[in-house]
């Protein structure tokens, strides 16, 4: 990475830090809820096309990458659906009715997700970047797959996985970090794709929007995505 170009250094660190302890922490993104909870909507979300294509080579798997198991998988599901009980019984109860064991995997919609983009499953850098780069493309309607090519994907990977690191020092910690990256990723897209059908983007976007810079201090409508990652318009 040569540079983070005209993205302040600090603000970025203090990005993925943010990220990563909400990870760690089993937290999740509870906007539209009320909106993609029916397993309905996350069985359709798992087949739709990849929402990042391109044809290039994929990114170096570096040495963000982990051996999931069932059991990781499923503890991040029940981390999940814990978290939302405090906060929306209701909630609570539609994510464990979509995502919960014998329903849909949450991994197989990421895996969708993130087709065609260079990014590889179980990395948790590769996570972290798909993330970012769904809420990016969430908020700026980004609907063209083909928009978000291989070198930006790597762009954004490259500006975080530095910063990710030192993070995922403790054993166990790129696993838990990356699968619950990869559940919140999943969980935004399929928000997404439900939003589009029922006629609610907009309110969807404007709140993603406000979360992500309420909790992170990052306006993402104020940034756009080169090859060298996110940069100021």
């Amino acid at each position: 990475m040569k540079r983070l170009l005209h993205l302040a250094p600090i603000l970025l660190l203090s990005l993925t830090v943010a990220l990563a302890a909400r990870a760690q922490d089993g937290a999740v993104d509870l906007t539209g809820m009320g909106i993609y909870a029916s397993e309905e909507a996350v069985k359709e979300a798992a087949r739709e096309t990849s929402p990042v294509r391109s044809k290039a080579k994929p990114i170096a798997a570096g040495t963000f990458r982990y051996v999931p198991t069932a059991a990781l998988r499923q503890q991040t599901v029940r981390k999940t659906v814990q978290h939302l009980q405090g906060q929306s019984p209701t909630g609570a109860q539609a994510f464990d009715n979509a995502f919960g064991a014998g329903k849909t995997d949450y991994n197989a919609v990421y895996e969708g997700i993130i087709k065609g983009s260079g990014l590889h499953n179980n990395d948790a850098a590769d996570a972290l970047a798909a993330y970012i780069l769904m809420n990016w493309m969430v908020v700026h309607n980004v609907q063209d797959g083909n928009a978000i090519t291989v070198p930006m994907a790597q762009g954004v990977r490259g500006q975080v996985a530095p910063l990710l690191a030192p993070k995922l020092t403790a054993a166990g910690a790129a696993a838990q970090t990356g699968e619950e990256f990869k559940l919140q990723t999943a969980l935004l897209f399929v928000g997404w794709q439900a939003a589009i059908k029922g006629g609610q983007l907009s309110g969807f976007r404007q709140s993603v929007a406000s979360r992500f810079k309420t909790q992170y201090h990052f306006d993402l409508a104020q940034l756009k995505i080169t090859d060298q990652g996110l940069v100021k318009r």
